[in-house]
């Protein structure tokens, strides 16, 4: 599930529909400023920790 582009409003809900749906491979980064409902919709989603994969990226200078 990629979130580039996704509103923050939109986000966590999102996410934890695609995780409810099946979903395991949330892409997300800094650059996205959606970090915290990415965060969110993964708590919704109620799933263990060791079953979804996160990816972000950050900037080099950070």
């Amino acid at each position: 599930m990629g979130v580039y582009q996704s509103s923050p409003e939109e986000t966590a809900e999102a996410v934890a529909t695609a995780l409810e749906l099946g979903y395991r491979h949330v892409d997300t980064a800094a650059a996205y400023f959606n970090e915290k409902e990415v965060g969110d919709g993964l708590r919704r989603a109620a799933l263990p920790r060791d079953d979804v994969f996160v990816e972000t990226k950050v900037f080099p200078s950070d």
